[in-house]
């Protein structure tokens, strides 16, 4: 079972240094010490936001395409949203943050990173109070 799953993927705005979307990410983790940080991080799911580049690569004999997806460090947020003792996937599969919140993270993130979204976007998945 996968630990992890996009609740967005919103394309920017043209003129962004070098992303080309904002990815929405729900994801758990066992916790412990982060070392980039200096500090412990909860275990349990957490939503984070951040700006990537995304780039479609063909070979030279134009047969087989592939697809790169890259990030600046430190350029996104990461927000712990709900305690788990242990990895349980029924509880995150049917986990939904609110709407709000991921709205207010995308807006910090396009500050931090002076980027736009697109005026028109759809989540995959539709934010419920949590």
């Amino acid at each position: 079972m996968k630990k992890s799953r996009t609740i967005a993927l919103i394309p920017l705005k043209e003129g962004g240094e070098n992303a080309t979307h904002i990815e929405v990410e729900l994801y758990y983790t066992k916790g412990g010490m982060n070392y980039w940080t200096g500090s412990v991080d909860q275990r349990g799911i957490y939503v984070r936001v951040v700006p990537i580049t995304i780039q479609v690569h063909d070979t030279p004999s134009g047969t087989i395409s592939y697809t790169t997806k890259s990030f600046t460090i430190f350029s996104g947020v990461k927000k712990h949203l709900l305690d788990m003792s242990r990895w349980n996937a029924k509880t995150f599969e049917s986990f939904i943050p609110s709407r709000e919140l991921i709205e207010s993270m995308i807006e910090h993130v396009c500050a931090k990173n002076d980027v736009e979204v697109v005026d028109n976007f759809i989540f995959l998945e539709e934010g419920a109070e949590s």
